[in-house]
């Protein structure tokens, strides 16, 4: 029932981004006008909540369910779903609380929409659906890659403790440093094996393109590798509008910040996992049970000896990057409506405990969690869109 329900919303959602891209005269698609203006906080944070640990096990997970072929789906629907970003970029931008620059969809279905008991229950799903489930998924794939050491247990609680202490201010300043460095290293770390293997990315190319097509790729790696570009592009989640609100940059410029952000993951990074799993073409890939132990196989493959480190050390921060953004959305959206500090270490102790929750449970029980909510949520925030799409401009 619930795949019959995704694929009417993935209908949905393709008329929105064609409708706006249309609106915008698709601009979304010209990079040199998406480039001219950066805002690099704007970018920092939204790289952060967006690059988790989903970034390269969604990618991993997407091959393994659909094939070579829902690459080719994820992105497409990166370029139709890019305008969807733009949107919730600018509204988030447009109506954000100026005094405290914070934003997200409550924001603009309140003011926009005038729809008060929409607006506080998208809030509690984002809440509850990125400062909760989306970092028990994160500890979670730590804590699996780790085989379940009770030493990275220890260091992840640690961890965890010593972050629910740091305020917004502090989490924004570690993004900052932390993003750019585990950006560089991923991206070098897919160059040195795509370089390595060069003379059969061609082949790579086309049986991407090639699957995609096939019956396989058609009937399951569309749907999977849609699901996976919204959920690494965090398409109406409402982390996009949260990010939005931190810019004191105009609402076009911080809109296509957000654009270069997600082209960024699912062009780069994901693309970087996809053709690393790929050229891995020794073994059959269905003879894996999750996706951690194919992406330890195959950076092993890769890199030797020093494989499952590396990986280890990228998924570490990976996660801690979404770990830190999920803090501050959550207590920043909290601190809004309340400077009440009861409330606030409430809401952290729970953040707390979803993490750490994350370390003992199975990922498929995460993951059912994580798609029924995030389901709910893009339905209510994609109608709040589909409403406010005339207010998005492009000049």
């Amino acid at each position: 029932m619930l795949n019959f329900m995704w694929i009417i919303t993935i209908i949905f959602l393709s008329y929105l981004g064609l409708s706006i891209a249309k609106q915008m005269h698709f601009n979304n698609l010209k990079i040199k006008k998406i480039s001219k203006k950066i805002d690099k906080d704007g970018l920092f944070m939204s790289l952060g909540t967006k690059i988790g640990v989903g970034s390269i096990i969604g990618t991993a997970s997407s091959i393994l369910i659909g094939g070579a072929g829902s690459l080719f789906w994820i992105w497409i629907f990166t370029i139709i779903f890019s305008s969807i970003i733009y949107a919730e970029s600018y509204l988030g931008n447009k109506y954000k609380d100026k005094k405290n620059n914070i934003s997200g969809p409550y924001f603009y279905i309140k003011k926009g929409l005038n729809k008060n008991k929409l607006s506080i229950i998208i809030t509690i799903l984002l809440i509850l659906t990125y400062s909760h489930f989306f970092l028990m998924i994160q500890t979670n794939t730590i804590i699996e890659i780790m085989h379940n050491n009770i030493y990275i247990i220890m260091i992840s609680i640690i961890f965890l403790l010593t972050t629910i202490i740091l305020n917004t201010k502090e989490i924004l300043r570690i993004l900052n440093k932390i993003v750019p460095i585990m950006c560089l290293i991923y991206i070098l770390i897919g160059i040195f094996i795509i370089t390595n293997n060069i003379t059969i990315i061609l082949d790579i190319t086309k049986t991407v393109i090639i699957e995609a097509f096939s019956y396989k790729g058609i009937t399951v790696g569309l749907i999977v590798g849609i699901k996976r570009s919204i959920f690494q592009s965090e398409l109406l989640v409402g982390t996009t509008a949260v990010a939005s609100g931190i810019s004191n940059e105009k609402s076009e410029s911080v809109a296509y910040t957000q654009i270069l952000g997600m082209y960024f993951i699912s062009f780069i990074i994901c693309t970087l996992t996809a053709y690393i799993i790929l050229i891995y073409n020794n073994y059959n890939l269905n003879t894996f049970n999750s996706y951690n132990e194919l992406l330890l196989n195959v950076f092993n493959y890769h890199l030797g000896k020093y494989g499952e480190l590396i990986l280890i050390i990228e998924i570490i921060l990976f996660s801690i990057t979404t770990i830190l953004s999920g803090f501050y959305m959550g207590t920043s959206i909290i601190k809004y409506f309340t400077e009440n500090k009861t409330i606030n270490n409430i809401i952290k102790i729970t953040m707390l405990t979803s993490s750490i929750i994350g370390l003992l449970i199975q990922n498929n029980i995460i993951w059912l969690l994580i798609d029924s909510v995030l389901f709910i949520i893009i339905v209510l925030n994609g109608y709040a869109i589909n409403k406010l799409k005339g207010e998005v401009n492009d000049r």
